[in-house]
């Protein structure tokens, strides 16, 4: 269990992540980044469930073509097609059973063409599934047990991380979540990264 949660606004937009995290083999746990920075196309990249697919999701749109976000926003869901294919193919190599794992994973960088932050949003079930891609403007994950009713400063992003770690804490033991509380910040141009706070 990992927190993912996206805020976009007209000319900035907030991208959070927890650090905890459990092995494949879940006997061990240890601090890992859960957002990469695509630093060429202004944009960054996070994801929810097992980690290992977010360096294939890197390391495919890192590779890519593409001169812009708005190029990779269009080619988004065939990166994650050929993402998933070397997953599996490491999976099985390695004799995980990644296809019962499933996936949320998030791009968001500055779009040129619509002069504002953009955020598309996949998830699913299991990798043997298709992703089911919506563009949002606030996703959420877990549901931190509470009504969210304003996002719109740094501290609320702060409290509602608190309640997710809480939440999860207390309905589901064990599961990995916590750690630091990191920050990806896009406007135009520019992708910030920071440690918001410590969550344990």
């Amino acid at each position: 269990m990992s927190l993912l949660n996206v805020v976009v606004g007209d000319g900035i937009a907030w991208l959070c992540v927890d650090t905890n995290s459990r092995s494949v083999a879940g006997d061990h746990s240890f601090q890992q980044s859960k957002m990469v920075s695509l630093a060429h196309h202004s944009a960054v990249i996070a994801c929810r469930g097992e980690l290992s697919f977010l360096a294939h999701v890197f390391l495919n749109c890192f590779l890519t073509p593409e001169q812009d976000f708005d190029s990779l926003l269009e080619s988004w869901r065939r990166r994650l097609a050929e993402a998933t294919a070397g997953y599996l193919q490491m999976a099985e190599a390695n004799k995980w059973e990644a296809a019962a794992v499933g996936h949320e994973v998030v791009l968001l960088g500055w779009s040129n063409t619509r002069g504002q932050p953009v955020c598309l949003a996949a998830r699913r079930q299991s990798a043997k599934d298709e992703f089911e891609t919506t563009e949002v403007t606030c996703r959420i994950a877990p549901a931190p047990g509470r009504k969210v009713s304003n996002l719109s400063n740094l501290s609320e992003m702060e409290a509602l991380a608190r309640d997710q770690v809480h939440a999860v804490r207390r309905d589901n033991p064990g599961e990995p979540i916590g750690g630091k509380l990191l920050l990806a910040e896009v406007s135009r141009g520019k992708v910030a990264f920071r440690e918001l706070a410590t969550l344990d």
